[in-house]
């Protein structure tokens, strides 16, 4: 799945995108043998950002499994009051506009609906434990079940996209396990 790029599009219009294609997917699957009632939606760094943000706001409404791969997105203004009141570089540009902030953290819809089964996996790097695990305790108060993976010691935010489905631990095993269980028919 894809979606316009910034600047063209906001995180907002990004997210609804996501939506539109997973609901997609949901009313074709059968054409394509698959069954729409066993969808996991997975994504890494801004995807993570944008799929948690679709799934939770409703806008991809038949996800059965969510799986957040390593970003410091769930919940700007928590991270900015980690980087001194502003965001860090990368994310700036992206996230300028303060007013918003609070609508494009996924972790402000924690608690509006019933959420899919959720694994949140961070790396190692400032602050990813920290906002991470804020982002499944909100889940997790508000009755979502969550499985949290706590990749620090084995990958750095390249290498626990890179490795995954590479081998058949860490990761890899967990996020298997995971989609057996919740998706199972």
């Amino acid at each position: 799945v894809t979606y316009t790029l910034f600047p063209a599009a906001n995180a907002q219009t990004q997210a609804l995108q996501i939506g539109e294609a997973v609901n997609w997917v949901h009313a074709n699957a059968s054409r394509f043998g698959a069954d729409p009632e066993r969808i996991a939606l997975m994504g890494h760094s801004a995807g993570c950002h944008l799929s948690s943000l679709a799934t939770l706001t409703g806008a991809a409404q038949p996800v059965k499994a969510l799986i957040c791969n390593d970003t410091r997105a769930y919940d700007l203004p928590f991270l900015a009051s980690m980087s001194g009141g502003g965001l860090p570089a990368l994310y700036a540009p992206a996230f300028s506009n303060r007013k918003m902030w609070q609508a494009w953290s996924p972790i402000s819809y924690s608690g509006l609906k019933d959420h899919p089964p959720t694994l949140v996996a961070w790396s190692r790097g400032r602050g990813r434990d920290r906002v991470s695990m804020r982002f499944a305790d909100a889940l997790e108060f508000d009755g979502t079940e969550v499985t949290r993976f706590d990749g620090k010691r084995q990958y750095n935010h390249f290498s626990i996209d890179r490795r995954m489905g590479r081998e058949r631990r860490g990761l890899t095993q967990m996020v298997d396990g995971f989609l057996s269980e919740k998706l199972a028919v």
